[in-house]
């Protein structure tokens, strides 16, 4: 799907595989790739796209009541191992595809050096690397300390950590943004949560690019 490890529906070029591998350009499709066939399923809001966006090769599918899933495609397709980039897949979604394959006789294979990626080679747009800037307070309505606050009172001790992956979360808690990504105002970045005992022994570990961190925002 068009999702990466951050969860955005909206993407930097450089995540934009379904759109360089077939040519469509909509926000929900996923694609299936074999030796013999190319497939595309998206749902309704996107068939005209798809059909005019598909390059050569490319057939397109549809998500609709009895309409047959990829999974569905694919355990009864003959291939036997299946490949996919863990590094694109949650970490839910990864055991609930390969629970079903593995039902099905089938083995999911971690790739851990994207196909597209391979194929796409030195043309692929480089990762961003505008600045992140600090947003001021009068705009991000609380101190950073303060969303600490909120989100380790919603942990309650239930763990010791919190991986925050999606880009607007990280960037509400921290109140940063940035211009990584067209018409959204995040920056491309992991974060680490850490709950102290007090309000005031929070803390985070941001995992970023730090060309992007502008004088305000170390």
């Amino acid at each position: 799907m068009p999702l990466t490890v951050f969860q955005s529906e909206y993407l930097a070029p450089c995540d934009e595989r379904i759109k360089f591998i077939s040519g469509f350009s909509g926000s929900n499709g996923i694609c299936v790739i074999t030796g013999a066939e190319a497939l595309l399923w998206t749902d309704s809001r996107y068939y005209l796209q798809a059909e005019k966006q598909l390059e050569a090769g490319w057939k397109m599918m549809k998500w609709e009541a009895k309409a047959k899933t990829y999974f569905e495609w694919l355990s009864e397709s003959g291939c036997k191992r299946i490949g996919i980039d863990p590094s694109q897949l949650g970490v839910a979604g990864f055991r609930n595809r390969s629970k079903y394959f593995t039902e099905k006789g089938l083995e999911m294979i971690s790739v851990t050096e994207n196909l597209v990626d391979k194929v796409w080679g030195a043309e692929k747009p480089p990762v961003p690397q505008a600045k992140a800037f600090v947003l001021d307070i009068k705009y991000a309505g609380e101190s950073v300390q303060a969303k600490y606050s909120k989100v380790a009172g919603k942990m309650d001790g239930k763990a010791d950590a919190l991986l925050v992956t999606t880009l607007d979360d990280i960037d509400w808690l921290l109140n940063i943004r940035g211009r990584d990504i067209a018409y959204n105002p995040v920056v491309i970045a992991y974060l680490i949560f850490l709950p102290g005992k007090d309000e005031n022994s929070h803390s985070a570990r941001l995992f970023i690019d730090e060309t992007k961190l502008s004088d305000d925002a170390v």
